[in-house]
């Protein structure tokens, strides 16, 4: 939650800054495994949420070139270009910190208020035999009805808030597979799809 409490506080400071502008509308990015909630605070505060491939780098350089208001991953990386782009754990908690003292509620009633979601993150051993394109093209078809997204792997986004992002890694012979819903049986149900497939 560290992610989204610190991008919470940062757009209600902003919000309350930038009153009297209009048409400003801040940006915050994030890599595509981060959690729905954080969108879900993006479009309750009117933010633009921009997603990138999973990597701090990632993340960094997409908000220099959009002049991002703040950033990170799902990790609790926070990123805050008045301060740097790089993850700053120090900053992260400054932020929240900040956030506490202006709100007078304790960490714990500020984390209620954030949307619940579930995730899992599961994996399966990388082998010659795994044809990556033919494979996402398969998981495309069977999820004919999703907004997909395939930066970095494939991603299926659903009417409902769920989804799931199909990926080789970066630093393990293994594709990963996390996915997020409201219900854990929705999770199970994508995570078998994929693997079945």
């Amino acid at each position: 939650m560290t992610l989204c409490l610190a991008v919470k506080a940062m757009l209600t400071e902003f919000k309350i800054k930038s009153s009297k502008l209009k048409n400003e509308k801040p940006k915050i990015v994030t890599n595509l495994s981060t959690t729905q909630a954080l969108k879900d605070i993006c479009d309750g505060l009117g933010a633009e949420l921009i997603l990138t491939p999973i990597g701090e780098i990632n993340v960094s350089k997409k908000m220099m070139e959009v002049n991002a208001l703040a950033g990170g991953e799902g990790n609790g990386g926070v990123i805050i270009p008045a301060i740097g782009y790089g993850r700053d754990s120090l900053t992260g908690m400054a932020v929240i910190l900040n956030y506490l003292c202006q709100s007078g509620k304790k960490i714990s009633e500020l984390a209620q208020e954030i949307p619940e979601y579930k995730v899992i993150k599961d994996k399966i051993e990388f082998s010659p035999d795994i044809q990556l394109n033919a494979w996402y093209q398969k998981l495309k078809n069977l999820f004919s009805k999703a907004k997909v997204n395939q930066e970095d792997g494939v991603k299926f986004s659903f009417e409902d808030s769920s989804w799931v992002h199909v990926r080789e890694s970066n630093t393990e012979p293994i594709v990963r597979i996390i996915a997020e819903a409201k219900e854990i049986e929705k999770i199970q149900s994508l995570i078998k799809k994929v693997k079945d497939s």
